[in-house]
């Protein structure tokens, strides 16, 4: 099922903790969290299931810690740790 969010509400989604706006996420029918919100009314089930394509959300846009950055700062730490 698709949930929207209820205008003058705003609930962000409990695992990504983005914002669900009026084009809303796809959710399990059967999970918890969801459902109370609807029943609270919070957030409200939309009539169709399908949600609208994103144009500001690249593929692999999100920050990532490169292996390499990791282990200069790690290793840095290790050879000052012996002296």
């Amino acid at each position: 099922m698709r949930v929207v969010s209820v205008p003058g509400r705003l609930v962000r989604h409990p695992v990504t903790r983005r914002v669900i706006d009026e084009r809303g996420v796809l959710v399990d029918p059967h999970d918890v969290t969801f459902a109370r919100l609807v029943a609270d009314g919070d957030l409200a089930v939309a009539e169709d299931d399908e949600v609208p394509e994103v144009a500001d959300a690249a593929p692999g846009a999100s920050p990532a810690i490169s292996a390499d950055a990791s282990a200069g700062t790690s290793a840095a730490g290790a050879a000052g740790a012996g002296e």
